[in-house]
């Protein structure tokens, strides 16, 4: 006699309890054992994996670790298909993220970091993720209603468990911009301006000399500088008995290469220093508390 082995999630309140439910079937008594497939949760209910693969992207954390990115988002870019992930192009802003096209004309997609909805994930530090789940199809979004209409990101940050494990990450990048346009210098500006006028074919044209234009500046020199990205974290993560614990440190510097002038600072620079803990105890084997 063949025994199926089902887990049901339930929610209730705060708290988390699973489950074990014991299905006898009598069809079977050939006494072979086979593994259950496995199982999605989709919002009211669950869904075997096989069946959800097209409509739920995962990205997991050791695509993001890698990323020298300040929004997590900027490092799922090119990585699920049907995500198109457009960056802000500022530091530490976050990125325009379109899933199967646009749902909607209002609203944007939301993101629901370890059960708080956001509509923005600039906060997060990418190495405090361990997963990312992109909910792709309007079934896993039912749950959401109106406002994932435009879709929406499940994020899970890490938990601790087992001996203590300390992770220190340190990167120094230099960002400059490329592929910028050349521009023409003052004499070739009144050249080709008095070339326009002729080819206007104006009656009386005004052109242009050198002592009205005297000066040449290059807007995009001026403006435009190599810049620095510095971040530095550490985390700790563990168990003691029945108490499992993750915490991190971690501060990210951005200047961004947009300048109001030589040696002037524009502003448009992002720091972020931020802190983390998640703490789950189990109070029996069916009731388990925590925070994040």
């Amino acid at each position: 006699m063949k025994k199926n082995y089902v887990k049901l999630p339930l929610l209730i309140a705060a708290l988390y309890f699973g489950g074990d439910l014991h299905a006898q079937s009598v069809k079977d008594s050939s006494g072979k054992e086979t593994k259950i497939e496995e199982v999605v949760v989709i919002g009211y209910g669950t869904q075997k994996k096989e069946n959800v693969t097209g409509s739920i992207g995962i990205v997991s954390a050791k695509d993001l670790a890698d990323k020298p990115n300040a929004n997590p988002l900027s490092s799922v870019q090119g990585k699920l298909s049907g995500v198109s992930v457009v960056n802000a192009g500022t530091p530490g802003g976050s990125p325009r993220v379109d899933i199967r096209g646009i749902g909607s004309l209002s609203g944007n997609t939301v993101f629901i970091v370890d059960g708080m909805i956001t509509e923005d994930i600039s906060f997060l530090n990418p190495q405090d993720i361990e997963s990312m789940s992109v909910l792709k199809d309007p079934s896993s979004l039912a749950i959401f209603g109106a406002k994932a209409a435009n879709g929406a990101v499940i994020i899970k940050t890490k938990s601790g468990k087992g001996k203590p494990v300390f992770n220190v990450n340190s990167y120094l990048g230099i960002k400059t911009v490329t592929n910028v346009p050349k521009m023409v210098n003052g004499d070739q500006y009144i050249e080709l301006y008095n070339e326009k006028l002729l080819n206007d074919r104006a009656t009386d044209p005004a052109f242009i000399t050198k002592a009205q234009y005297p000066g040449y500046t290059d807007w995009f020199k001026e403006i435009l500088r190599t810049s620095i990205i510095n971040s530095n974290d550490f985390s700790a993560a563990g168990s003691l008995g029945k108490l499992n614990y993750y915490g991190s440190v971690g501060y990210l510097q951005d200047e961004g290469n947009l300048a109001a002038g030589q040696g002037i600072n524009s502003g448009s620079g992002f720091n972020r220093f931020n802190t983390k803990l998640n703490l789950s105890y189990k109070i029996t084997d069916n009731i388990t508390i925590g925070n994040s």
